[in-house]
């Protein structure tokens, strides 16, 4: 093979590699969430991911590297939530007051390393000053995503209400 095509042969092959690579996206936002008891509460959102696709299309792949959900107003002195899931239903139970999030994600391999768990939902509590991780508690099945989730092919403004909410999954 001659320089030239081994250069054109090189030059494809990285335009390839290119057209399939991963890009980071990061979103902010505040959001009004209605809690059960018919208070609403503002977050303060923010998440990173990387997505990525198939050279032809077909294999679109969005994976949280980072969430954040900061609590603002009367639950300011709620420590902030952070980690990498897709946070759907944020809720105080009314078995112990505690407050709880329930969260997903949209990777096989995370679902996988972290347990495979059917339903494929983590819970996470407000124990003394730290989110723990705890198995999905049974007042927990059934919720309805109150939290803003589908922020990644979505576009929407610096606020998310409930209506734009309802609008937008």
């Amino acid at each position: 093979m001659n320089k030239l095509a081994s250069r054109s042969a090189l030059l494809c092959a990285i335009a390839l590699i290119g057209c399939s690579a991963a890009n980071r996206e990061e979103r902010s936002w505040t959001e009004d969430v209605l809690l059960e008891d018919g208070t609403a509460v503002r977050i303060e959102r923010h998440v990173t991911f990387n997505e990525s696709d198939a050279l032809g299309g077909g294999a679109y792949s969005a994976v949280e590297s980072k969430s954040t959900l900061k609590f603002t107003g009367q639950l300011a002195a709620l420590p902030a939530w952070d980690f990498p899931r897709i946070a759907l239903v944020l809720y105080r139970s009314k078995e112990n007051g505690s407050w709880r999030i329930i969260a997903t994600t949209s990777s096989c391999e995370i679902w996988k390393h972290d347990g495979a768990p059917r339903p494929p939902y983590w819970e996470y509590e407000l124990i003394d000053t730290r989110w723990e991780l705890v198995p999905l508690h049974p007042e927990s099945i059934g919720k309805s995503p109150d939290l803003f989730y589908r922020y990644k092919a979505a576009k929407f403004g610096p606020h998310v209400d409930a209506q734009t909410r309802q609008w937008l999954h």
